[in-house]
């Protein structure tokens, strides 16, 4: 399915305007069992954003100050670039803008900003039934304020703006209240609800979220079930997938997670028809892997020689009919590349 923006913006934007800043941690990372009833019936694939994790990952909280301040220069350019297609924004003074810039090279700042955010939008979900792609649901986990009553508060207010240009219809049956989403120039409509506080229900089957809606009967595959036990609260990404998944080339299962905490590592694993197979694919990611080195290292210059030896370990290796990878970049390799260059 692809995702429309303006929906995804809606979702964020109701989930943001209602969320108010919070100084403790009552709001726990969404668990996947408390979301799985919304889910379409059979789900064979799954994926889950954790956005906690990244607004709290040490790594991330140092890179984007260390980012803005190495790359001050280009962002400028590019917003003198918006500037001269956008009338509003080209009313903004340019020394506006560089004290926005400078604010955001400072640490403090971005931690500031991510504690403020942590509860307005914690976690992501799509889930879906393989090759039905009107059976794909996206769940947002958000502050507990919103809810059925503030979105009927918040959407006039986002109708009106000129940025979300969408056409919202509302549906009410049996007691439950369904808006449709029209992107321009989008033949498919888009679906959601709040079936509960606090949890926001996307799809392109309005079928499937009015049955969100009215509280779900939506589940995962057993082998699904199985893998999806695997994620862990601090995974930035998880992902799962089980059942038909494509052809007798596919993998027949398989999971894989990205964690960001003062280092960025990842591990995958792929079950396939056979050890043959599994061999095969090895070996086709190792190349692709170590095509993907070369290309990043030559594109980073003499700064490659930083990142190489964690790339150079990034290796695929078969067991039987399972093909495992993984990999970690370490926080101070990270560091190294987004160091401002001495003037």
């Amino acid at each position: 399915m692809r995702l429309r923006l303006a929906a995804f913006a809606l979702a964020a934007a109701s989930c943001g305007l209602a969320a108010p800043a919070r100084a403790d941690d009552t709001t726990a990372a969404a668990a996947t069992t408390d979301v799985v009833k919304y889910l379409p019936a059979g789900s064979g694939y799954y994926v889950h954003v954790n956005v906690r994790q990244f607004l709290a990952a040490p790594v991330v909280r140092k890179a984007i100050p260390m980012a803005v301040d190495k790359y001050s220069s280009n962002i400028m350019d590019l917003v003198q670039f918006a500037k001269a297609f956008d009338p509003n924004a080209a009313a903004v003074p340019n020394e506006q803008i560089k004290t926005v810039i400078d604010e955001l090279k400072k640490p403090e700042t971005i931690a500031k900003a991510f504690d403020a955010a942590k509860d307005g939008l914690t976690d992501v979900i799509v889930a879906g039934v393989p090759g039905s792609e009107d059976k794909t649901v996206i769940i947002f986990k958000c502050h507990e304020a919103v809810n059925g009553q503030i979105l009927k508060q918040i959407l006039p207010a986002i109708k009106g703006m000129p940025q979300i240009p969408v056409q919202i219809k509302e549906h009410e049956k049996d007691g439950v209240t369904v808006y449709e989403l029209q992107a321009p120039q989008q033949p498919q409509a888009i679906f959601f609800t709040v079936p509960k506080a606090g949890v926001v229900c996307l799809g392109p089957s309005k079928d499937l979220i009015e049955q969100a809606a009215k509280g779900g009967k939506g589940s995962l595959t057993a082998d699904l079930t199985k893998l999806v036990a695997q994620r862990k609260d601090k995974d930035f990404v998880f992902f799962a997938m089980a059942g038909k998944l494509g052809d007798e080339n596919a993998p027949k299962s398989g999971w894989g997670r990205l964690v960001l905490a003062k280092d960025i590592s990842g591990e995958m694993s792929a079950t396939f028809g056979s050890a043959e197979k599994a061999a095969e694919h090895a070996k086709e990611a190792n190349e692709k892997l170590k095509q993907f080195g070369e290309t990043i290292k030559g594109f980073l210059g003499a700064q490659g020689k930083d990142v190489a030896p964690a790339l150079d370990k990034m290796k695929a290796v078969a067991t039987g009919s399972t093909v495992s990878a993984k990999g970690t970049i370490p926080g101070e390799v990270v560091e190294k590349l987004l160091t401002k260059d001495k003037e």
